[in-house]
């Protein structure tokens, strides 16, 4: 076992007494957790009151210091095994380590603070059965309710392929949570880019998008729950490490897709132009300078990128002029402190 496993709990049992009563599960279900003991409960029952029973349940513990492993072990189901990670990895490991374990034909993720709809796998299994090998994964809606608003998710039957593509070459449009995909999807286009701290899914959905073709269901699957502000509070905060973390997947995603990303003019500035930004915020002015530059050469008729390359620009004179101030108000201090 990876030396950075702690442990492998099959069937929640410490001691790999129980053994897994389907050796040959249709779906595997994944959840990567880190300290959120609390909510997981909620995901597991998910899963586990499924309409269809046909599939295994892989949870991955990032190296969690909470009550995680104990919350798990109340889950007496053999087809739950738990994975711990003795350090924190990041959300990529926790799902790649999942992927490799699975013995599913067919893979989902749940976010460990989501929730399944009970029809989810049923439904989603029915559409991608028989279908075609470029048939690579199936869309599921998802809801949430935010602030009293229904928000949803994944709602894309009405979208060309290349349309959602281009979509998805700007933001992260399609949800890995309430998507079914073919297991040897991931022979072909490789797993979770483990460089990501953010913006997992959006560079993987991507890659998926780009090889293979999908079918939508127009009904609600997962439930993605916003309402408690701890959920998100680490991600929504900008702290440098966070921007530092962000900027790394802006620069990632920009050089692994450049070749696509350049055939059009305008989502090429907005990547720039997201650089340039993430640069201003943690101070790197010059850099930022560069990369607003490169938005508004890229698409000189946003009026945003003209004032923003203008204002760093007025920025960087102002600075300049401000310490030329310095420099003459020190050597007039100096002459002064000399002549008494």
């Amino acid at each position: 076992m990876n030396n950075e496993i702690e442990m492998k709990i099959l069937g929640c049992n410490l001691n790999n007494e129980i053994e897994m009563k389907n050796e040959h599960p249709l779906v595997s279900v994944i959840i990567p957790t880190y300290n959120r003991a609390n909510l997981l409960p909620r995901a597991i029952k998910s899963v586990l009151n499924q309409t269809s029973q046909n599939f295994e349940l892989i949870i991955v513990d990032d190296g969690s210091i909470d009550e995680t492993s104990k919350i798990v072990a109340k889950f007496t189901d053999p087809r739950i095994s738990y994975i711990k990670f003795i350090k924190n990895r990041g959300k990529s490991a926790a799902l790649n380590e999942g992927i490799k374990l699975s013995k599913g034909k067919y893979i989902t993720f749940l976010d460990d603070d989501d929730e399944f709809f009970p029809q989810m796998l049923e439904k989603e299994v029915d559409a991608i059965k028989n279908t075609p090998n470029e048939i690579g994964f199936i869309i599921g809606v998802g809801i949430s309710i935010k602030n009293g608003n229904i928000l949803i998710f994944n709602k894309y039957k009405s979208l060309k392929k290349e349309d959602l593509y281009k979509a998805q070459l700007q933001y992260n449009t399609l949800a890995l949570c309430g998507t079914l995909i073919k297991k040897i999807c991931f022979e072909e286009i490789g797993f979770f880019n483990e460089k990501l701290f953010f913006g997992i899914d959006w560079e993987f959905m991507l890659r998926l998008l780009k090889k293979y073709n999908y079918k939508c269901i127009q009904i609600p699957v997962y439930k993605a729950h916003y309402e408690d502000p701890v959920n998100v509070f680490h991600i929504t905060q900008n702290t440098k490490d966070n921007l530092s973390k962000r900027l790394n997947t802006y620069k990632i995603f920009l050089i692994n897709h450049f070749t696509e990303i350049k055939k059009f003019r305008k989502i090429l500035a907005k990547h720039y132009f997201r650089i340039a930004q993430t640069l201003y915020q943690l101070e790197k002015f010059r850099l930022a300078k560069k990369y607003f530059t490169l938005a508004f050469q890229t698409n000189p008729i946003n009026l945003r990128y003209f004032i923003y390359n203008l204002n760093i620009r007025l920025k960087n004179k102002m600075n300049l002029f401000h310490n030329l101030l310095q420099l003459l108000f020190q050597k007039a201090e100096n002459k002064i402190l000399t002549y008494f």
